[in-house]
Parts: structure tokens; sequence; C-alpha cells
């Protein structure tokens, strides 16, 4: 993963601020009168986890348009992480990460293989008609990380970003581990086999032993 770039995509609807979390981590700086995205866009961050490691991001931002969403589905098998955004003050986004975003990505995708962030946009907002006990059941029911960031006012998006590419790396390794065990253990398996005798060394046998029958009752008849 060091050269590879470690590919994340941002979905959720429309005006969430997947642009705006794509602007602040990328330097851009957060801009009030964005339009939408059209399609997928992307960019590439030098990025420096907490330990130390520098790794490379390539970070798509994708449409929330309907009409883009099989567009978005199809790439999507190329992540090695997603970060699913909906909007502290808009209920109907929050309730589309589970009537929509996830339904289209069990359909294209293992959950189980990509790492998931769960992520409310716009916590500088302080009003919200989305109770802290339905994000927790959401994110219960799909054993989903969550954040809560600020794309305007800078809050937690470096954190969000650390903590979705250290799952990445953790599952990675995991994953070598994993096929390194099963390697050896095949390894060993091979080497605990025993060898199979051939048809022609049984023949051989059976030659050498009717042979001997025949020496020892000769000399049992020339007594």
């Amino acid at each position: 993963m060091k050269n590879t770039p470690i590919n994340l995509f941002i979905i959720g609807d429309s005006q969430v601020g997947k642009t705006s979390i794509l602007n602040t981590i990328n330097g851009v700086g957060f801009d009030e009168n964005l339009t939408r995205t059209v399609g997928i866009d992307f960019c590439y961050i030098d990025f420096k986890l907490d330990n130390g490691t520098k790794i490379k991001l390539k970070i798509y931002d994708t449409s929330g348009q309907e009409q883009y969403h099989s567009l978005s589905m199809n790439v999507l098998r190329q992540s090695n992480g997603i970060i699913l955004v909906f909007s502290k003050d808009s209920i109907d986004s929050f309730k589309n990460i589970k009537d929509i975003w996830m339904e289209n990505l069990n359909q294209c995708i293992n959950l189980e293989d990509i790492p998931l962030i769960l992520v409310e946009n716009k916590n500088d907002i302080e009003d919200s008609d989305i109770t802290e006990e339905d994000i927790l059941k959401l994110v219960d029911e799909y054993k989903l990380d969550f954040i809560k960031v600020s794309a305007k006012n800078n809050e937690n998006i470096d954190t969000m970003f650390k903590k979705l590419t250290m799952k990445i790396l953790e599952k990675n390794n995991d994953k070598k581990n994993k096929d390194k065990k099963n390697k050896n253990k095949k390894n060993k398996d091979k080497e605990n086999t025993l060898p199979v005798e051939s048809d022609d060394s049984k023949r051989n046998t059976i030659k050498i032993t009717k042979e001997n029958n025949k020496i020892e009752k000769k000399k049992k008849h020339c007594c």
C-alpha cells in the first residue's frame, strides 16, 4: 500500500457537504457557494498518520443525484474504504443512508471486506431532528464507525480520514497474516503427508515373496 494510493469514496445525498469535506482535507477551504458535483471527481492527498506513516490517498467525491447512483456504485468496487455522509440538518439524508446507500452498497460489494465510516457533517449547526438513538441504532445494525464533523469549521476532518485509513491498514495486515498462516499450514500438511507406494512397488514385493516361498518349499522337499 506504500506505493499504491488508498482509494476512498465519499458517498451520500446531494448537499450534505461531500465536496466541502474533500476541499477541506485538500486545503482548498470551505466555500458556501459550491455547485453540485456532476458524476465523479477525485484528488490525491499526501497524508501522514499519527504514527508517522506516510501514505497517499485517492479520494473520490461522488454525486448524490439519483441519475448518477449507478455510476457511483460501479466504481465503488475499486474502493479500499467508504465514507457515508449525512447532514445534521437533513433527516432525509440520514434515512437515505440505510434506505438507499447501504442497500446499493450491499449489491455491489462485500460489506465485510471494506471498512466504512458514518459521518454526520455540519456539526456546527445546533438544531437537528436526527436523534442520537437513531444514529446508534444504524451504527449497531451495520457495525459502522461513526464521527461528527464540520467541513465549515474544519472540525474532525483529519481525524475522520486518519480513523478510516488506520482501519484499512489494520484490515490489510490481518489479511496478510491470515494468508501467511494458511500458506504455512498448507506447507506443513504437505510435509506431513506419507509417500504413497506405486503399483510397481507393490507388484515387486509380491513377486519377491512368491519366489522366496518357492525356495523355502524346495529346501523342505530336499530334506
